[in-house]
């Protein structure tokens, strides 16, 4: 249960999860309640909380999950990911800590606070000038042109992706002003691979950091080009 007294930004999340067929790696919304300023969400059950904490909790024990286990992960998000597309939704805050687990280890993408409907040209364009985002996770023209699509999300995909074989680093962690790390994005900074991260997967994570964003793959070529071989 999540409580807030920003009821708009509330609604607008229960809009986005209402409008969201049921899916696996999806969570689910259960009901809400509002009672004079105060807005109870009530989600599905993740007992074994979030991909973050569980990174977090196994680095110090790297030898508890398997190449295996970090791809069985990547490829339940890509699947959530694509039924998320699939709903017209642009999710724009995919991150491991947005990601919940479940006692049977399914992995549901949660966190709606940010995402929208796309438009009839797959876009949402953001019209609050004080709207923030997770840069360290956002494509950079979404951040030159206030302008999202699946293809952002699909960015925001390979920096996920680096966070699991990085055990939940903090992306670019050792560029502290956003105004800084903005610039030296847009102008071709990328994650380096991680010491443990397979070749072919880092390849995937450059392919879904392109600068160019019709050069990203979709989420549905992401599962036939890259985790069904």
């Amino acid at each position: 249960m999540r409580l807030t007294k920003d009821t708009h930004s509330l609604h607008k999340e229960i809009e986005v999860m209402r409008s969201v067929r049921k899916h696996q790696n999806i969570i689910n919304l259960i009901g809400y309640y509002v009672k004079d300023d105060a807005v109870s969400l009530v989600i599905e059950y993740a007992e074994n909380g979030s991909l973050e904490s569980l990174l977090t909790q196994l680095v110090n024990y790297p030898n508890q999950i398997t190449i295996h286990g970090f791809i069985d992960f990547s490829n339940q998000v890509v699947y959530g990911m694509q039924h998320l597309t699939a709903c017209g939704i642009v999710h724009r805050d995919l991150a491991t800590r947005n990601v919940l687990i479940t006692k049977n280890n399914v992995l549901k993408i949660s966190d709606f606070g940010l995402s929208r409907k796309l438009d009839g040209e797959g876009f949402y364009k953001v019209t609050d000038d004080n709207e923030v985002f997770p840069v360290r996770w956002t494509a950079p023209e979404a951040w030159k042109e206030r302008t999202f699509s699946t293809k952002t999300d699909v960015w925001s995909f390979g920096v996920l992706l680096w966070e699991l074989f990085t055990f939940a680093a903090n992306p670019y962690n050792t560029i502290k002003v956003m105004r800084i790390l903005m610039s030296r994005v847009e102008n071709g900074l990328r994650l380096s691979r991680p010491e443990i991260c397979p070749q072919n997967v880092y390849t995937l994570v450059q392919c879904c950091c392109s600068g160019n964003a019709n050069s990203r793959p979709d989420f549905p070529e992401i599962i036939n080009c890259y985790f069904n071989n």
